[in-house]
């Protein structure tokens, strides 16, 4: 009877431990890029295939309606360590002329 009311205490003790401890849950903020839509990406391809294709980009430049930044920032609740993704797309004449960022491109980004 002493064993079990031990390893009771014992498991109360570390619930209780542990609740003390806050939850910090993951932030994520902006466009999530995922790798099949970026290797879909191709030059020339119009505004609106790209929209389509990524959604709407998070900034766009205030001067010219010819470049597209997609950010992507994650905040891990767990260790509060922040990564930032980004991809700056830009078009001219409606057609997508270059990419840049640190996501991985399709190879005809790279030249």
């Amino acid at each position: 009877m002493r064993l079990i009311f031990t390893c009771f205490l014992i498991g109360f003790s570390l619930i209780a431990l542990e609740a003390c401890s806050p939850y910090r849950m993951d932030i994520r903020q902006g466009n999530i890029l995922e790798q099949k839509h970026l290797d879909q990406l191709k030059l020339g391809m119009t505004k609106g295939q790209v929209q389509y294709l990524l959604g709407r980009a998070v900034v766009s430049d205030s001067f010219s309606d010819d470049t597209w930044y997609y950010i992507n920032t994650f905040k891990s609740g767990k260790t509060q360590q922040v990564t930032q993704e980004q991809l700056i797309l830009t078009f001219e004449n409606d057609a997508l002329v270059s990419a840049r960022g640190d996501v991985k491109l399709p190879e005809e980004f790279n030249h």
